[in-house]
């Protein structure tokens, strides 16, 4: 299998434009230049388009691609790869999202001095093509301000839900935070990709045909998402509960805040979460946390 590596980035590329494809092979080719991100840095490839049409595309690069005969999504996929990713850490990179370049070595050489389950690091926003920094205090248990140990998600790979299509960021974050430690790095290597037209919460937010034609299983998957929660609280960091709360009260979802206050408070069974969700739900409208 080869010496283990620092990072792994890992991209689950469906319905990829040509600037993405484009913009992975120009990674490559940057990781290629660099003897240590040569050394310490692999990227995995799950081709889920129809027919895996991008199985070769990648080839002459060297770069390990992997697929199933289905189409899977993002967990599905890291269920599928996990055991043959070979290295401490992994990084899930969406692919209409960006890397700092220049940042890489200082990543690297970070991560080989730690060791947790989990790590969280600040990013850049791109939206409206602006950039804004997002700091500690904004992070959440997603894709883009998360590194993930590889050992821990293959140790509790059997709790992916594979069926998740909405939330599975959120979900995947609490999988790692079970009976976990955490730390942070302070380098804002990701750049979260907000003008991304392929975004499904853009299309949450923008097309309301969208909402109506999937809010049975945006309904479904954000209950899954409390039924973990209500049984595995006990094993979550304290941090999980703000992070947790906010990502349930993405107006996106629903039509009002209220109406995803009602839809919660009769889902949410525990009473460390429940007997404060109404003066959590009027502080999040009053400052506009989310």
């Amino acid at each position: 299998m080869g010496s283990k590596k620092t990072l792994t980035f890992f991209y689950s590329i469906y319905n990829p434009t040509i600037i993405e494809l484009n913009y992975i092979n120009k990674l490559i080719n940057y990781i290629k230049k660099n003897q240590l991100l040569t050394e310490e840095i692999d990227i995995v490839i799950f081709d889920d388009t129809d027919n895996n049409k991008y199985k070769n595309y990648f080839m002459d690069n060297k770069v390990k691609v992997l697929n199933v005969q289905e189409n899977v999504k993002k967990n599905k996929a890291l269920f599928y790869s996990i055991d043959k990713i070979n290295s401490k850490y992994l990084k899930i990179v969406d692919p209409d999202d960006f890397l700092v370049f220049d940042f890489l070595e200082k990543v690297i050489n970070k991560l080989k001095l730690i060791d947790a389950d989990f790590i969280l690091h600040p990013f850049f926003k791109l939206k409206d093509n602006k950039i804004k920094y997002q700091n500690f205090k904004e992070v959440r248990y997603y894709n883009f301000n998360t590194i993930y140990s590889v050992d821990k998600i293959k140790k509790e790979k059997n709790l992916i839900n594979i069926d998740l299509l909405y939330n599975q960021d959120q979900y995947l974050g609490m999988i790692v935070d079970l009976d976990s430690s955490y730390q942070k790095i302070n380098i804002p290597f990701y750049i979260y990709n907000r003008n991304s037209f392929s975004s499904i919460w853009n299309n949450l937010k923008y097309n309301y045909s969208y909402k109506y034609k999937n809010i049975d299983q945006i309904i479904n998957d954000t209950e899954k998402n409390i039924q973990f929660y209500n049984l595995n609280y006990k094993k979550l960091s304290k941090g999980v509960k703000p992070r947790f709360i906010r990502s349930l009260f993405l107006k996106q979802k629903f039509k009002n805040r209220y109406q995803i206050y009602k839809y919660v408070k009769s889902k949410i069974k525990t009473k460390r979460i429940n007997i404060n969700l109404w003066i959590l739900f009027a502080c999040f409208l009053k400052f506009k946390w989310i």
